[in-house]
């Protein structure tokens, strides 16, 4: 199985000696994204979804590693960060990330990060087929249902009530969509209007005439309200 890596580090130079890196010794990876800055960072990672992120913890401007996990949802990503500094790796610990790795990088500490990744992903396929989807619970009037976030298109309010708009159709839920914003989604929600959450991973762009609108990729078109505008701009 090849698993998805994205870099991100100041240095152009260190994206690439890593990408090299990468491709000589750690086969089971594939790097389809690369970044310098920490803007173009959120939006890789928002559209990509990658399985493994390396990530330096100095991205120039005052932003940090640590800066980036706290704008993105990581539930399905395991976070390496790959640094000169050695003094960051308790608060690293308290991010989840799944290793550090000092520069300059050691070979052997590739490989047998390779094989760390590699065990890992092994027992969660085996032990937990459905771990990496993330699932929430859907109250109707008749019955609950369970989801994976990633079936969910976006949420509409509907006076009391919330319209998940699905893979497999609508849902409507007994509880009003507030509820959504601030207590159950995963931050790869955003919400652009006061009756809508979208799911990112399903937008296809934004269109930016008189009217801003979200352009969903399955052809559905929200509308994003003007205070509004300024967070999906920052989310990007």
């Amino acid at each position: 199985m090849t698993l998805k890596a994205v870099i991100i580090d100041d240095e152009k130079k260190n994206v690439e000696l890593l990408e090299y890196f990468i491709s000589k010794y750690c086969n089971s990876f594939e790097v389809v994204g690369r970044c310098t800055n920490f803007h173009d960072s959120i939006t890789t990672i928002n559209k990509l979804r990658p399985d493994i992120i390396f990530l330096d913890i100095d991205l120039g401007n005052d932003r940090t590693g640590f800066d980036l996990i706290d704008k993105i949802d990581f539930y399905n990503t395991k976070i390496i960060f790959v640094t000169a500094f050695n003094d960051f790796a308790i608060k690293a610990i308290k991010y989840q990330a799944f290793d550090y790795i000092l520069k300059p990088i050691k070979i052997n500490d590739l490989i047998n990060l390779v094989k760390r990744v590699n065990d890992s992903e092994r027992i969660e396929h085996n032990n937990f087929p459905e771990r990496k989807k993330k699932y929430i619970s859907i109250a109707s009037l008749d019955k609950i249902n369970l989801i994976s976030e990633d079936d969910i298109f976006y949420l509409k309010s509907s006076g009391k009530y919330t319209e998940f708009h699905t893979k497999t159709g609508r849902i409507v839920s007994s509880t009003n969509l507030g509820h959504y914003d601030t207590n159950v989604l995963s931050k790869k929600f955003i919400r652009i209007h006061y009756s809508f959450i979208v799911n990112s991973i399903h937008i296809n762009h934004i269109s930016k005439q008189e009217s801003w609108n979200c352009i969903l990729k399955n052809g559905n078109i929200l509308p994003i309200s003007r205070r509004k505008r300024k967070d999906i701009t920052s989310f990007f």
